[in-house]
């Protein structure tokens, strides 16, 4: 299948958002920024990564499963060479930041630098309102508060997008 079809890969696609993503592609005929109808969604889960979440979907004509580990840049690049995405949903998150370990944005600078290469596509990045101060009735206004491992994590490849983008 290749690049000839609209397709967006959405990392992460085994975890509670990336899986929403994938469920609303696959059921709801999405369109890209141009216009053009998604054809065909590939859910990245990582090895050894559960499927379940996406159970009630079938593989089939628009949805494929494809493994890979996001942080091994080798594999990501292979990966997207391959399935030519006109779009990437990333939802990846290791689950090593929930202990505060530090994993980097590996994901993020390779889905950059290589959908650059391929010409052009797009990453839309799940952000997080957990990055925000607490309250109630937030919005993109409001000031940036991370205070858990996760939030500082996604608070960071939030400051991190702009420069990967040039």
């Amino acid at each position: 299948m290749g690049g000839l079809l609209s397709t967006v890969l959405v990392t992460g696609a085994g975890g509670f958002v990336g899986s929403a993503v994938v469920r609303r592609l696959v059921r709801g005929g999405g369109e890209l920024w141009d216009g053009s109808a998604v054809e065909r969604v590939v859910a990245l889960l990582r090895p050894g990564g559960s499927p379940a979440r996406l159970q009630v979907l079938r593989p089939g004509d628009h949805l494929e499963i494809e493994r890979a580990d996001v942080y091994d840049r080798g594999e990501m690049r292979e990966l997207l060479r391959r399935v030519r995405p006109r779009a990437v949903v990333n939802t990846a998150l290791s689950e090593a930041v929930y202990s505060g370990k530090a994993v980097g944005h590996a994901p993020l600078a390779t889905l950059f630098a290589e959908l650059a290469a391929l010409g052009g596509e797009r990453v839309v990045h799940a952000g997080s309102a957990w990055v925000l101060e607490s309250g109630v009735a937030l919005d993109e206004s409001a000031a940036v508060d991370p205070r858990s491992p996760y939030a500082l994590h996604k608070a960071e490849e939030d400051e991190l997008i702009e420069g990967l983008g040039e």
